[in-house]
């Protein structure tokens, strides 16, 4: 006959292995593959570098920088001019899982997302305009709240698309971008 001190043991290792086997075979919504742990892309529409570096499952730092293109209008004078930029914000991936679930490649973070970014542009270096026409609007601080898609298709060409708001010493606006570059390769290759 058993004692109560092994029902007892008993007991506990029924627990402990129920509780270690529903870990096991509960179904999962989560990506079992994660973000990339560090993912380096060229811009060429935008003329730049970025790196992604994954700070959580679904969550990371993107750092850029790179060249500003585009021209100021007054009146009908067109001024163009070029700047440089730093760019940092976090992202939140909010639809890994579901593409995950799905069968849609997440690889090189491949999914939407949420952000806060904040931008420093610089002075123009290069720049063509009529002395009346003030320059100071196109540099200084913003800080950015969007929404975006990136993927990375045939393993190498990158499309990002964010729009969202911005707000910036001037004033607040629409703020977004339209990205295509290339992503180089990690050693060990895509996760997926």
């Amino acid at each position: 006959m058993i004692s109560p001190g092994k029902y007892g043991l008993l007991l506990i290792v029924l627990i402990s292995y129920s509780g270690f086997s529903q870990r096991l075979t509960a179904p999962t919504t989560e990506a079992v593959n994660y973000l990339e742990r560090s993912v380096w892309r060229l811009t060429v529409l935008a003329p730049g570098i970025l790196n992604e570096s994954r700070i959580g499952p679904k969550s990371g730092v993107m750092a850029s920088r790179g060249l500003s293109i585009g021209r100021g209008t007054i009146s009908l004078n067109f001024s163009p001019y070029i700047n440089t930029y730093v760019s940092v914000g976090g992202r939140y991936f909010y639809n890994l899982s579901r593409r995950y679930v799905k069968g849609k490649s997440t690889k090189f973070n491949s999914a939407n997302y949420l952000m806060i970014r904040t931008n420093y542009t610089f002075p123009p270096f290069l720049i063509d305009y009529e002395p009346r026409i003030t320059i100071g609007v196109l540099q200084g601080l913003s800080v950015n709240a969007l929404w975006g898609i990136q993927r990375t298709f045939q393993s190498n060409i990158y499309l990002n698309f964010a729009t969202g708001v911005k707000i910036a010493p001037n004033g607040y606006g629409l703020a977004g971008n339209f990205i295509v570059g290339y992503t180089f390769l990690n050693k060990k290759g895509p996760r997926y």
